[in-house]
């Protein structure tokens, strides 16, 4: 149950009714509603979803402080009556899917909560509202309200739905407040602790100042529902509101008000800068509007009169050529009224800046900011485009993270001209992390008609395509982005970032290059130092170097590979294209001068010498120019000799593609199996699968990572028992997900020998259970295990597993159920003969039984397996203390 505040004047008596709004007394009192006790003129009783009346019942709202709109069965206003349909779906505990206005029950087990919670659908609440009509009765003007409330939401489908908050003296015209703005999650993740959604809470607030309620006056806050993301058919998320938490404060004479202000935005040193704003008094008359301006935050050093132009309107223009290029101008509204009240307006600033051009080749490596590029927020309130540093990184980097808001943000290059008959290629590298990959965009932009300064919108931007990278917290090089030869005159460049009001994505852009192929630069005058090449594994070989330094820096180099060290020098004017195919002995790559520095390459045999060598070369295409007098840098390295693992060695024995305990993002993981005699050092080794399209390779780096003889390692998607499921992972695989219908596991050696594989579908009788893994009955020496006859799911949670909390089936790292991959095992103790395996059971010495696995009987089993499926073991013996006990209808078969 939630904490209970005192409510002066607020709290209802039991059976007591109230037939207004909320009235506010007091200044500095809380004023709480929870939808669990009375509150006058708001709620009878504890709601209990049954609609809107001006005159409430026990469990209903008083229509007279609530309005709504959206509902498919229309409005309900202020004073309206409406109890029946979407307006009264009554109380529940969540996982529904009929749209309307419910009494959500959020607490947990046999304690209660409740919400003012609705359900959207795609006729209901999107977009719907809710407003909460205040009155002011404390006998002065209410000047600020600290608010806060909560936002449960029960996520329980892929779809996001965004609440946005806004305050209004009149109800007709408001104004937005994007800091009490909420968005649930945009995709489901299942409860780790029990799997399945839950109610999760998220506590809002904030101040909002500058007001001027007067006295017996009223007050709006209203809550706005919406899709965030753009499913149509896809069921919504449960959303609810609950302790609304009032506090005001209050002043005799409130100051002028400052409202609307508008400036121009994105000035040259040739424009005016116009301010214009709405000031008003509420008890009195305006005496005065001052703009107060200068080029440092809080400093004015100016502070004219503005004019009133109109009514309340008042204005004032700034001189152009008044700032110089570049600066900043800082602002704020003073006014005041006739019995002395100043009020003071929150601080703006503007951005004077002409428009910027260079010459190619142009660079900008971020070293100490953002240079001459052009940040500008065209949606949200703040620019999400600023320089960051972060270790050795010096970066632009854009994410609306915190804001509340949509984001749209634009970090424009200078200009520069475009002539006939050249080509212009740009190359760059970037980096994200955080979002989601179908939420927001990021894109490389040109414009031809774009001025260079303000806003982009209304300029025509057309779409560059780039490599982008394949996976977060990966910095990833652009290849060389072609400009279309068919323009001409002056172009601009852009990285655009979009993001809704949820699921920020941060994104990072450095080291861009411009240059026109057609301009012929000399050949660099350095080759690159500290050439060096290291065995990674028996399949690997990194290279690394410091960049060339000089006169004449390259735009890039040529790295060269094969095992014989016999190499053909490049050619001028001839481009060589990257060959990454290193099977038939030799490959070469093409790798962008400045800050990259390493080139690995896979795929190699193990125990063979490779040789490379490094030229660096000026220009592209036909203008290539290699650097090849002197001596380029060569270094060597023989790969590591390999596992002398042979197929079969080890096997899959288990696997679970379709956890049920928690999503499959977080519970996904498959059991391996030494069969020899001896331990085998899985460094370098490589995982395989299928995401769909492609095939998908892990390469496990831990040279630690041993699994010994005879015995089991569990490798999965999340190391952590708690989120897992209670799974003890050895090892953790990033970027593979298991399809439930079809996918397959390969395992290769670190020589890249396929030592085990299978490959599952359901189509071919493939029994994938949600909650329960597949695990292989048959003999690891000799049956085949990607048969699917050798595999069953998973019957009993064994004490793989370290909690007995969540319900998933399997036996991680130890022999399960009708499994043989162990010789021998002993029962003690007392217990059924299926359970002795379970999380916290130690009947079984060494894993439950199959039916090849030798077992002495030592305590009391008793036999509960049916005939139809029966325990099974290999030879048993009974020692002169154990009992087996075969009680009727049950059966065991041993050999």
């Amino acid at each position: 149950m939630k904490k209970q505040y005192l409510l002066i004047i607020l709290i209802c008596i039991s059976g007591f009714r109230s037939y207004a709004q909320l009235q506010i007394s007091a200044s500095g009192t809380n004023y709480l509603i929870n939808f669990d006790t009375n509150v006058a003129g708001v709620n009878n009783g504890a709601f209990q979803g049954t609609g809107f009346s001006p005159t409430p019942v026990v469990g209903q709202l008083n229509s007279n402080a609530w309005s709504t709109t959206g509902m498919s069965e229309g409005s309900s206003g202020f004073g309206d009556t409406n109890t029946t349909g979407d307006f009264s779906r009554g109380v529940s505990e969540g996982e529904i899917v009929v749209g309307g206005f419910y009494a959500f029950d959020v607490a947990d087990k046999n304690k209660t909560n409740y919400t003012l919670g609705f359900q959207p659908t795609q006729d209901d609440f999107t977009p719907g509202s809710i407003t909460l009509k205040i009155q002011n009765t404390t006998g002065q003007y209410i000047n600020a309200i600290n608010l806060a409330f909560k936002i449960w939401d029960f996520n329980d489908f892929d779809y996001s739905t965004k609440l946005s908050f806004a305050y209004s003296y009149d109800n007709i015209t408001f104004v937005d407040v994007p800091v009490l703005n909420y968005s649930s999650p945009a995709v489901f993740v299942a409860d780790p602790f029990k799997g399945g959604p839950k109610w999760e809470s998220n506590d809002i607030g904030t101040v909002i100042n500058d007001l001027a309620v007067a006295n017996n006056g009223f007050f709006y806050l209203r809550w706005t529902s919406d899709d965030s993301n753009t499913l149509t058919a896809e069921p919504r998320d449960e959303i609810a509101l609950d302790e609304i938490n009032i506090v005001v404060s209050t002043v005799s004479n409130p100051p002028p008000l400052i409202e609307n202000i508008v400036y121009t935005k994105y000035p040259t040193t040739s424009d005016a800068i116009t301010i214009t704003a709405n000031v008003s008094d509420v008890n009195g008359t305006v005496s005065s509007v001052k703009l107060k301006y200068g080029t440092s935050t809080g400093l004015y050093t100016e502070t004219p009169l503005m004019t009133n132009t109109s009514g309340n309107q008042y204005s004032y223009t700034i001189p152009a050529n008044t700032f110089v290029n570049n600066s900043s101008v800082f602002f704020a509204i003073e006014a005041s009224d006739n019995a002395a009240a100043i009020g003071v307006s929150k601080e703006y600033s503007v951005a004077v800046r002409n428009a910027v051009t260079t010459t190619l080749p142009y660079t900008e490596p971020f070293e100490s900011s953002l240079g001459d590029c052009y940040p500008i927020s065209v949606t949200g309130s703040k620019n999400s485009w600023y320089w960051f540093k972060e270790k050795k990184d010096k970066v632009a980097e854009a994410s609306g993270y915190n804001s509340g808001e949509a984001e749209e943000d634009w970090l424009v290059l200078p200009g520069f001209d475009l002539s006939t008959g050249l080509t212009e290629v740009m190359d760059f590298k970037t980096w994200y992390n955080y979002g989601l990959d179908d939420v927001g965009t990021f894109d490389l932009m040109y414009s031809m008609d774009y001025p260079g300064t303000g806003s982009p919108e209304g300029y025509t931007w057309i779409s560059l395509p780039f490599q982008k990278p394949p996976s977060k917290k990966e910095w990833y090089y652009s290849e060389l982005v072609e400009l279309p030869p068919f323009i001409n005159g002056r172009v601009y460049l852009a990285f655009k970032y979009t993001n809704p009001n949820y699921e920020y994505r941060t994104w990072r852009v450095d080291d861009i290059h411009i240059s026109s192929s057609n301009v012929a630069y000399p050949q660099p005058t350095n080759y690159p130092t500290n050439f060096t090449a290291t065995a990674v594994s028996a399949s690997e070989i990194s290279t690394t170097w410091t960049d060339a330094l000089g006169p004449d820096l390259p735009f890039g180099y040529h790295i060269q590979v094969n095992t014989t060290g016999v190499f053909t020098p490049p050619v001028d004017g001839t481009s060589v294209p990257p060959d990454p195919d290193l099977s038939d002995g030799e490959g070469s790559v093409n790798i962008f001068h400045g800050g990259f520095e390493e080139a690995s390459w896979t795929g190699l045999l193990p125990n063979t010498t490779y040789y490379f060598i490094i030229y660096s070369y000026s220009n592209s295409g036909d203008l290539i120019n290699f650097k090849t007098n002197g001596t380029p840098p060569t270094a060597n390295a023989i790969t590591n000799a390999g596992s002398s693992a042979q197929e079969g060695d080890v096997i899959i024995t288990e696997f679970m593609a379709a956890p049920g305990s928690v999503d499959d993002t977080y519970g996904e993981w498959f059991e391996i199996f030494n069969t020899t005699a001896a331990d085998i050092n899985l460094n370098g080794w490589l995982i395989e699968s299928f995401d769909g399209v492609n095939n998908i390779q892990h390469t496990i780096s831990d040279p630690t990572l041993v699994i010994k003889a005879k015995s089991f390692l569990v490798l999965g998607i999340n190391p952590d028992p708690i989120t897992n499921g209670g799974v003890p992972v050895d090892y953790t695989f990033k970027d593979i997900f298991f399809g439930n219908t079809n996918d397959y596991i390969h395992i290769r050696s670190d020589s890249r020998l396929l030592i085990d594989r299978i490959d599952w579908d359901s189509s071919l009788g493939w029994d994938i259970r949600t909650g329960q893994s597949l695990i292989f009955v048959g003999n690891p020496l000799t049956d085949d295990n990607n048969d699917v006859l050798n595999w069953i799911p998973s019957l009993v949670r064994e004490k793989g597993y370290n909690n007995t909390t969540q319900s998933d089936l399997g036996s991680p790292r130890t022999n399960g159920l009708f499994q043989n991959l162990i010789d021998a095992t002993t029962w003690t103790g007392t217990g059924n003969w299926s359970e002795g395996n379970k999380p916290g059971q130690t009947n079984w010495s060494n894993g439950s039984p199959g039916s090849n696995v030798q077992v002495t009987i030592q305590g009391t089993a008793t036999i509960d397996l049916p005939n139809v499926f029966p325990a099974k073991c290999g030879k048993l013996i009974v020692d002169p203390t154990g009992t087996v006990i075969l009680p009727p209808k049950k059966a065991l078969t041993t050999k």
